[in-house]
């Protein structure tokens, strides 16, 4: 695959595609949302901020970087929904009125409170699904244990107003990214499986997620793989397939599916995971893009999109949040390099 440049990186795309730079400076990217009014929102974890990013002479970079929030707990997936941004704490769930046009927000509502606090994955992803509710990814406490707080490990579903809470899905140790797939309205979820099995297995995978679901955590991953600790023969038993198993330890983490025109026809309803990359394992994988690509509904190939991140096993960069942009383009923040991209078609 050809390769372009940015920050000083090459980076491998596809036969006609291009890579930009839409902001840098901007201090841990991880999630993105677009305001009703067409504006790039960020959310800074690492910062305690949420960010405004307008492009208002449209030609693919950010005009300024404005914070539009501060003052927050880890923040990281962010959701607008009717006339309110959604920002996911490590404690709470929290909304503000969105005024279009007004880059500075007013007073927080809280509409989740006490979400579980202390060790193990401390940040949320939330989404808005066809049915108009707040999905709110919850991780486990710890690698792998069973937990004494039901919430861990799962996917509940709220009413807009944080009324109604419920579990929608089970044992899932780490989600990082929600996508619900157009016409279907099927949920889709990435899933970062345990570790310290071996550098490459459990498979971290993409969920085909289902109301009431158990996806096996701590006892069984990917539909097949019991846990040598806390599982027994019969633990995989009535544990769905995942809808894609990805390379152990790539921490699949933002998700969307493609249907901006803007890419050649073939990539229409395809699906691109940001990898953030392994951690611990002996020599390193992820730091990319992949795309899933599908044929009459079913994966039919799981291959890089975007790859670069990582040059001789030591990775500069480490892509996190996926968002497709009006134009169709498609925007990638990077937390490490402290950046958001441009991916877009040039024929």
């Amino acid at each position: 695959m050809p390769s372009t440049a940015v920050l000083g990186h090459g980076i491998a795309l596809p036969q006609g595609f291009k890579i930009g730079l839409y902001a840098k400076g901007v201090e841990s990217a991880s999630d993105m949302a677009y305001s009703p009014d067409g504006v790039l929102f960020v959310s800074l974890p690492g910062q305690g901020q949420v960010a405004a990013l307008p492009d208002n002479d449209h030609n693919g970079e950010a005009d300024q970087v404005t914070i539009y929030a501060g003052g927050l707990v880890q923040p990281m997936g962010i959701a607008f929904h009717d006339d309110y941004l959604y920002v996911a704490e490590e404690h709470q769930v929290v909304r503000y009125r969105y005024e279009p046009g007004n880059l500075t927000a007013g007073e927080a509502e809280v509409v989740v409170p006490g979400l579980p606090v202390g060790s193990g994955f401390v940040t949320h992803a939330i989404g808005f699904g066809p049915d108009d509710k707040l999905y709110v990814a919850i991780g486990a406490s710890c690698n792998a244990c069973e937990e004494a707080d039901s919430r861990r490990a799962t996917i509940m579903r709220f009413n807009a107003d944080g009324t109604g809470g419920e579990i929608y899905a089970k044992g899932l140790r780490d989600v990082q990214g929600l996508a619900w797939y157009p016409d279907t309205g099927q949920l889709l979820a990435t899933n970062c499986n345990r570790n310290r099995m071996s550098d490459d297995t459990p498979p971290d995978t993409i969920e085909a997620i289902s109301q009431g679901g158990n996806y096996g955590w701590p006892y069984c991953y990917a539909g097949d793989v019991v846990d040598p600790e806390l599982g027994a023969p019969d633990s995989c038993n009535g544990v769905p397939r995942p809808f894609a198993s990805l390379p152990a330890q790539t921490m699949p983490a933002g998700i969307i599916v493609y249907t901006g025109g803007q890419f050649p026809q073939e990539y229409d309803g395809d699906i691109f995971v940001a990898s953030m990359g392994s951690w611990e394992r002996k020599y390193p994988v992820g730091y990319k893009i992949m795309r899933i690509h599908l044929a009459n509904g079913e994966v039919n190939q799981v291959e890089d999109f975007a790859s670069g991140w990582l040059v001789y096993q030591q990775a500069w960069g480490r892509p996190v949040g996926l968002i497709q942009a009006p134009d169709g383009s498609l925007l990638v923040s990077d937390d490490r390099a402290n950046a958001i991209y441009r991916i877009y078609y040039g024929g």
